[in-house]
């Protein structure tokens, strides 16, 4: 819980760029090991320690924020359904929920508050 709204932003775009990384990461590697599970699986194990190694030595919060986004998003996709046919449409379905969330916060913390405060500074 940030209470600066620049830390907030940053956070947000953070979050962003992991959870695509890992949604595009997602996508080429089940594309690619589709017919062998057991690949899929080790490929798996291999992005989230490739992940928590960047987080762990990440030069600023915010790149290891989005490498920890990146591990979650992919360990909530894979393991959500194991359908070919399904994990694009959920990888979509997860960037979205993520933009949303992150719209929305922008709109609450950011956008609202300086329009009161332009509101009240007339008055």
């Amino acid at each position: 819980a940030n209470t600066n709204r620049a830390a907030m932003g940053q956070k947000s775009i953070a979050r962003l760029i992991g959870t695509l990384i890992a949604c595009i990461a997602m996508n080429t590697v089940f594309a690619h090991f589709v017919q062998a599970p057991w690949m899929f699986l080790i490929t798996f194990a291999l992005w989230m320690g490739m992940c928590v190694f960047v987080s762990s030595i990440a030069p600023t919060p915010s790149y290891a924020y989005a490498a920890t986004m990146s591990a979650i998003t992919v360990g909530i996709i894979a393991i959500q359904q194991m359908e070919p046919a399904y994990i694009f449409r959920d990888s979509v379905d997860r960037f979205l929920v993520v933009s949303i969330g992150i719209g929305s916060v922008w709109i609450v913390f950011g956008l609202i508050p300086a329009i009161l405060n332009n509101f009240f500074k007339i008055q």
